[in-house]
């Protein structure tokens, strides 16, 4: 990874907020002039944050009726797998570091 990445990446609210109209968007600042842009919103999707509104989009999903109690349910878990999957494999990976550079 570089080290020259924009204070903002990452950052759901910025590179990611919900509109007016209660969708998410990427503001034309990010599309049109970021090197990071898609990198960075993969980022802000898998972060606490981002998992936290995979939730609730899951859950007005079913709220309006559009998916069932089951689909609910997978659908959760799956997100909620995953995100333990990368954080575990991050742990791993900063121990794995953490030993050779002693």
């Amino acid at each position: 990874m570089t080290d020259n990445r924009p204070g903002c990446f990452g950052n759901i609210d910025e590179v990611f907020p919900m509109t007016e109209k209660g969708y998410r968007e990427s503001p034309e600042k990010c599309i049109k002039s970021c090197d990071f842009k898609k990198e960075c919103i993969v980022y802000a999707l898998d972060s606490k944050k981002g998992i936290a509104k995979k939730d609730e989009m899951i859950d007005a999903a079913y709220e309006a009726g559009n998916i069932n109690f089951f689909s609910r349910w997978s659908q959760k878990k799956t997100v909620h797998d995953k995100y333990e999957v990368k954080k575990s494999t991050l742990r791993k990976f900063l121990i794995f570091r953490r030993g050779r550079d002693k």
